[in-house]
């Protein structure tokens, strides 16, 4: 799986997303998914900028919103 960021006139890196491999199943896992939002945000977010996903079960989890929200960042729905 790959994450990209995307921001009016910026075009940012292409990450690619490790498996867990202490997960069972082996597959992203919403912890991997908020190491890449941490590297990769800073500096694209400010207050101004609402940042968008999808409803893919790793983007939904209390604990990644939690997290977004401490941050700040307004999450679109």
């Amino acid at each position: 799986m790959f994450w990209a960021k995307i921001r009016y006139g910026i075009l940012g890196n292409l990450a690619f997303c490790f498996s867990n491999p202490e997960f069972k199943r082996r597959g992203v896992t919403a912890l991997v998914y908020k190491e890449i939002l941490k590297e990769e945000l800073s500096g694209l977010m400010d207050p101004n900028t609402s940042f968008i996903q999808d409803n893919a079960a790793i983007h939904t989890l209390r604990l990644l919103k939690e997290w977004l929200s401490e941050q700040g960042f307004k999450v679109l729905k």
